[in-house]
């Protein structure tokens, strides 16, 4: 009974004009939730409207240039316990000498492959201790270094980050080892016409 009741319930309500009534209130209570008076209006119209956009602002953050030209964005948030760094060079894969193609993308890929002081292994077990995410990335125009760690491993981390990113020393097995890689890649893009798309 209750089912049939239900069936014939709804079946008189949409064959009368309360439907429309019904979708009509409910574009302009959307439209009121979402936008005041202004939505309300355009709702009214049937019209399928977005509230506008806020505008970004970014937070206060300081900007200094040091004698090396380099320029240093800080941009403090004490409520959290972590320092997120990001170095962007001026050297992407469009400075790459004619010949050598691909030795930016190279050189982000080795740049944690050890130092003057440290093998490849002892970086990575200093980086693994810390619990650091470190990695690098070249694109067109720009190389990007980043790291993120905890605030009280700071005394370690920093030395760290500055030793990979200043005495690199791209050993040559590592770098037999990366451009095997990358042929072996090329040749499978090679015998996967949509990957080269």
């Amino acid at each position: 009974r209750h089912t049939r009741y239900w069936r014939d319930w709804s079946s008189d309500v949409c064959s009368s004009d309360l439907c429309k009534v019904m979708a009509c209130a409910l574009r302009v209570l959307l439209g009121a939730v979402a936008g005041g008076p202004w939505m309300t209006a355009q709702a009214m119209a049937g019209q399928i409207v977005t509230p506008p956009p806020k505008p970004f602002v970014l937070p206060a953050y300081e900007r200094v240039v040091m004698k090396n030209r380099l320029t240093v964005l800080l941009l403090e948030k004490h409520d959290t316990p972590l320092i997120s760094m990001n170095l962007t060079l001026r050297s992407g894969s469009v400075y790459d000498p004619a010949g050598k193609e691909g030795a930016t993308t190279l050189t982000a890929q080795l740049l944690r492959r050890g130092t003057e002081g440290r093998t490849a292994d002892q970086v990575s077990d200093e980086l693994d201790a810390m619990g650091m995410q470190f990695g690098s990335s070249a694109g067109p125009d720009s190389t990007t270094v980043y790291a993120d760690f905890l605030k009280k491993d700071a005394a370690a981390a920093l030395p760290l980050v500055a030793d990979i990113e200043l005495h690199a020393t791209f050993p040559d097995a590592e770098v037999t080892k990366a451009l095997a890689r990358a042929q072996d890649e090329a040749r499978g893009v090679k015998d996967d016409p949509q990957a080269a798309l």
